[in-house]
């Protein structure tokens, strides 16, 4: 991580008990068997399937098929595990189990190599010249745009009333596995798609927290409290960052902006506001500037 000096600890901010420590990386934005196999009903897996098939576009459909056909056998699997008398089968099944969903995670986070490589705006308009080197890019950050805690009780809640809701609940890491191949799908084909990348020269880093990307724009709503604008915003090192938006004022689709003092102040104000339990920094001294909302 590039917030990290030692490639071992991190200074990290707790938000929820307003705490800046100094924790080694895997103690923090860490949750065990937070992709763990879950069993599903016929029910629910009809309305996995029949959400594939009404929402899904049709060159995304066998991927999306695929994935869950992977997660609901592994699932089946599991059920038969009181009748499996081989202790070694017992324990792969359970490996498999545990670790399916974080291999298949793992390789979509892959997808974002070249995006985390891009240290000027050719390096990021080079993405667009492949089309599949794009899709990465996208999905990458659509999939951290899904993947957290936050976004979960976010779009949960925003069901509520749904009739579906506690099979929502469930099928989660299904669904924002979806939801990610669709806004990646979206973000690629949108022809008024504009890309800023933001280089830091200050004194002061760029901050990345547990919900890495996010809408700027989240909090302009319609009178039925859905987000109207899509801004996302994604620190990629400390010193540089992309923002992805639709907005008409800017002419050429990528431009390169140079970050002053106030404007790397009202991104990481954001970040630390759009994050649930972790801010990430790569020095102490960053969050002394801030004290006004985290203490």
């Amino acid at each position: 991580m590039h917030w990290s000096k030692n490639d071992n600890n991190i200074w990290t901010y707790f938000k929820q008990i307003k705490k800046i420590e100094f924790p080694d990386l895997m103690s923090v934005a860490q949750e065990k068997y937070f992709y763990k196999i879950i069993k599903y009903s016929p029910e629910e897996e009809k309305f996995l399937r029949d959400y594939i098939n009404q929402f899904c576009p049709e060159d995304l459909k066998s991927l999306n098929f695929d994935f869950l056909n992977a997660v609901i056998q592994t699932g089946k699997l599991k059920r038969k595990i009181p009748l499996i008398k081989d202790e070694k089968l017992v324990n792969e099944i359970k490996k498999l189990e545990i670790n399916l969903v974080e291999d298949i995670y793992s390789t979509i986070e892959n997808t974002g190599n070249k995006l985390l490589q891009c240290r000027s705006l050719n390096d990021l308009k080079l993405l667009n010249k492949k089309y599949t080197d794009m899709f990465e890019a996208m999905m990458f950050l659509s999939f951290q745009y899904f993947r957290t805690k936050k976004m979960e009780n976010q779009i949960q809640k925003s069901l509520k009333e749904n009739r579906n809701e506690k099979i929502i609940k469930k099928g989660w890491f299904v669904i924002r596995y979806l939801m990610s191949t669709q806004l990646a799908k979206s973000l690629c084909l949108d022809k008024n798609i504009k890309f800023i990348f933001i280089e830091n020269n200050t004194e002061e880093s760029f901050m990345i927290g547990d919900q890495p990307v996010f809408n700027i724009l989240a909090h302009i709503k319609d009178k039925k409290g859905n987000t109207k604008k899509l801004k996302l915003y994604y620190p990629i090192t400390p010193n540089h960052s992309i923002i992805i938006h639709f907005q008409k004022n800017q002419s050429e689709k990528f431009i390169l902006q140079k970050a002053n003092s106030e404007m790397v102040k009202y991104l990481n104000t954001k970040v630390i506001k759009n994050s649930n339990f972790f801010v990430f920094s790569d020095n102490k001294l960053t969050f002394s500037k801030y004290s006004s909302i985290i203490t």
